[in-house]
């Protein structure tokens, strides 16, 4: 019994790994996590992208994209202009809402690498509109 309990636990693990790991393919960005504010008005607001990792200098940032979910809908995705902030390895965007809720919000990155298309990971945080 006790090797199922461990068993189980490192397959939960498993799932909830969304960051890739390991050396970075080329043309590859990675995105650690994504910040938010910790309550938003409806109105404007900004978003982060933090631990941003490229493997080449010619990667260029093209979009960032989002969905706003919450148990009974799902809206985007949409995509707006994005600001890089090498040094940090942060990149902004920001957003607009109208509607009062507490949603998860998925985010990716649109790049182009060697003038071909590619997206990053997504990564998720959980948004209060009040």
């Amino acid at each position: 019994m006790h090797w199922r309990v461990m068993l189980l636990t490192a397959a939960v693990v498993a799932g909830c790994a969304t960051v890739p790991t390991g050396p970075l393919k080329e043309g590859e960005v990675r995105v650690q996590r994504l910040v938010v504010p910790e309550s938003v008005r409806p109105g404007p607001y900004t978003v982060t992208f933090e631990g941003v990792e490229k493997e080449r200098a010619e990667i260029v940032f093209q979009q960032a994209c989002f969905t706003w979910q919450t148990s009974a809908f799902s809206d985007g995705p949409y995509c707006s202009s994005p600001q890089e902030d090498a040094a940090s390895k942060t990149v902004k965007v920001g957003l607009f809402t109208r509607n009062p809720n507490t949603y998860t919000l998925y985010g990716r990155l649109k790049y182009t690498h060697k003038g071909q298309p590619r997206e990053s990971n997504t990564v998720r945080a959980t948004l209060a509109v009040r």
